[in-house]
């Protein structure tokens, strides 16, 4: 198992302090990781994130909600990602995002869900430039 720290800054709590650190695995011969959805306590579970798994190279994530945006953040080891999403599955056109990759490998991606199909799926590749 290989552990990423993308934060390792000594934090200091009070008496009745706490911290919350999220586990994900590393996908994409371990350049990429999926945190989830920042504004849940729980980033990547099953009602905002119906699944996560690596497909021909790629870390596809099918997000779900509707009328809502999204904001998915995550850790890379790139420069950037580029981010496919298809909006209620393949037949749908897909949308390309470029997305950068900030300082500790740090990432986010802001999605719109419609109502209609309320999912989207996204292909998130390692940007090669």
């Amino acid at each position: 198992v290989s552990v990423v720290a993308v934060s390792l800054k000594k934090k200091e709590l009070g008496a009745k302090g706490w911290d919350l650190r999220v586990l994900a695995p590393l996908l994409a011969d371990g350049r990429l990781a999926v945190f989830g959805d920042a504004a849940r306590y729980v980033t990547a579970g099953r009602q905002r994130l119906s699944s996560v798994v690596e497909v021909d190279g790629a870390v596809r994530v099918r997000v779900a909600g509707a009328d809502e945006t999204v904001t998915l953040v995550g850790w890379a080891d790139a420069r950037g990602i580029v981010a496919v999403e298809r909006r209620g599955g393949a037949a749908a056109a897909p949308v390309e995002h470029r997305v950068p990759v900030g300082e500790g490998g740090r990432w986010e991606l802001t999605v719109e869900l419609a109502a209609e199909p309320g999912w989207s799926t996204i292909d998130l590749r390692i940007d090669p430039t």
